[in-house]
């Protein structure tokens, strides 16, 4: 990609625009250049809504997310009048409704693997006008998929983002009932529809709304807040050596054949110290699984967790953990694999969304205690529990790995320096990082991301409309969508009280190791109670 062609803007739009505008930093060039080279694909989130969701809400409910998360209305823009020539964070002129949304016809009413692969497919442009990301809606209006841009998506806080625009939903869905309510009752004659009735028909043709303005950088620049620090930032935040921080060193490890992005603040050297650059994954070679534990299955683990004092995503990773390991001793004793092959054996690794959700939630509570049952946490830690136990075990469950692992995590949470603790960042292998890691896939990992429980129930002030459940959220998920650059399985958990927990595999699909049935093997584990104390 040349970055000479990126986005220009007219003289006034630079002025306005240069006030909320910043250099893209270290880390996040990693993600800029790994998308250009479509190493990273996208993050991807669904949520089914009880009640139809409509054109006139769906405007409400973006414009306030807009203003409330200025990160959605950012795009990467290149200019001679904007931080010296620099690929830089900056807003975008004016958004449309047709900009964000779009609709998936589908001859099913619901999300499906196959659809959630199509929607991982979307490719967002630098060089355009647009958002990077897009909401689609499924046809029967209940069902809603956001896919993200990585530059702006990143680790977990592609979950936090979307919550907002689920929260949202549900408080300006429950405002439009209780209004519509009371119009009705005031109403002469109960039978008749006014243009608000949430279940009017008018209200869902598509082209009646598209050019509705969302946003307007010359009325809504008063209301840009929270801008997103960068990475680095975050990561000196955590009082952590600021490595990323670095902008020389980058360079010296960058690849020969990134030379032509020109992002790195100076020359790129013609010669490549480490492994060769990884190709990246096609579309068609990622697996998408969903799968749901309904809220009896979920109170059970719940209580057990309780019961071993420990927190449910250490429980929910040594599951997997040991399923995995099950398949790949058998598949060496076999002869698929040989137990040298690099990308077959396990380790454990959780994103860190505490430290790059910190750029878009400064002032919120990133990480929730560690003693909560919910365990809603997701931080990178390698080898929690050595795979040769797993192995001497004969891969059997059992609570002492699940407290190994959580006595790590509380020890992780508990301090302020969680970066120290990420085997990656130690001082004897960050070089190796870009030394050896750019573009090469951690395939010996497992990776978890766990939101822990959403709870929408604190937007609900209507009792009546509370017990009819006007606006419960089913099977809602999220996943950051496999590249070649990070692991070949993820596992996302999303919890609501209605639906349960909601489980969102991708993988990268494997002819010696079968991940669709190492997926259903963990989840029927996961309901069948044979780990109750």
């Amino acid at each position: 990609m040349d970055t000479q062609n990126l986005i220009t803007f007219d003289e006034d739009y630079l002025n306005l625009a240069s006030n909320f505008t910043r250099p893209i930093d270290f880390y996040e060039d990693f993600y800029y250049i790994r998308n250009n080279m479509n190493l990273y694909n996208n993050t991807v989130c669904t949520a089914n809504f009880s009640n139809k969701i409509r054109y006139p809400l769906l405007v409400k409910v973006l414009r306030q997310c807009f203003l409330d998360n200025s990160a959605l209305v950012l795009t990467v823009v290149k200019s001679l009048k904007i931080n010296e020539n620099q690929p830089s964070f900056a807003p975008l002129k004016l958004i449309r409704l047709k900009d964000v949304v779009d609709i998936k016809f589908s001859s099913i009413n619901h999300i499906n693997d196959q659809l959630l692969a199509e929607v991982d497919k979307t490719f967002f442009d630098f060089n355009n006008r647009t958002p990077l990301f897009k909401l689609y809606l499924l046809n029967n209006f209940h069902h809603l998929i956001c896919a993200g841009n990585h530059i702006i998506f990143d680790g977990g806080s592609h979950l936090l983002l979307f919550r907002e625009i689920l929260t949202n939903l549900i408080k300006f869905d429950a405002d439009s009932l209780n209004s519509t309510n009371s119009q009705k009752n005031s109403d002469s004659n109960p039978n008749t529809k006014s243009s608000s009735d949430p279940s009017s028909d008018s209200d869902f043709d598509f082209n009646s709304y598209k050019d509705e303005i969302l946003f307007d950088l010359s009325n809504d620049h008063i209301f840009l807040k929270n801008m997103p620090l960068g990475l680095d930032t975050a990561i000196e935040d955590c009082n952590s050596p600021i490595f990323f921080a670095v902008k020389d060193l980058f360079k010296y490890f960058a690849p020969k054949n990134l030379r032509d992005y020109k992002i790195f603040g100076g020359p790129v050297p013609n010669s490549w110290t480490g492994y060769t650059l990884a190709q990246p994954v096609p579309k068609n070679q990622i697996i998408f699984k969903l799968k749901r534990l309904d809220p009896k299955v979920v109170e059970t683990i719940k209580i057990n967790c309780r019961k071993n004092s420990v927190t449910i995503t250490p429980f929910i990773e040594i599951a997997f953990y040991l399923i995995l390991n099950k398949h790949l001793q058998s598949n060496i004793k076999s002869g698929i694999v040989k137990k040298d092959d690099i990308g077959y054996h396990y380790d454990s690794f959780r994103t860190f969304l505490a430290m790059d959700a910190r750029r878009f939630y400064m002032n919120k509570n990133l990480v929730q205690n560690p003693d909560n049952a919910w365990g809603c946490y997701a931080l990178q830690v390698d080898y929690l529990v050595q795979t040769d136990q797993f192995i001497k075990n004969d891969n059997k469950f059992n609570w002492d790995y699940v407290k190994q692992s959580n006595d790590k995590v509380r020890e992780i949470c508990k301090g302020r320096d969680p970066v120290n603790h990420m085997a990656i960042m130690k001082f004897t292998k960050r070089e190796n990082v870009f030394k050896t890691g750019l573009g090469r896939p951690r395939e010996s990992t497992l990776q978890i991301s766990n939101v822990g429980l959403v709870d929408f129930d604190k937007y609900i002030t209507s009792t009546a409309l509370k017990n009819d459940n006007n606006w419960r959220i089913d099977d809602m998920a999220g996943s950051q969508s496999l590249g070649s650059t990070r692991c070949n399985l993820k596992l996302s958990i999303i919890t609501t009280k209605d639906s349960g927990m909601c489980l969102q595999f991708s993988a990268i699909r494997d002819d010696k190791i079968s991940y669709e049935n190492i997926i259903e093997e963990c989840v029927d584990f996961l309901k069948s109670e044979k780990y109750c104390v």
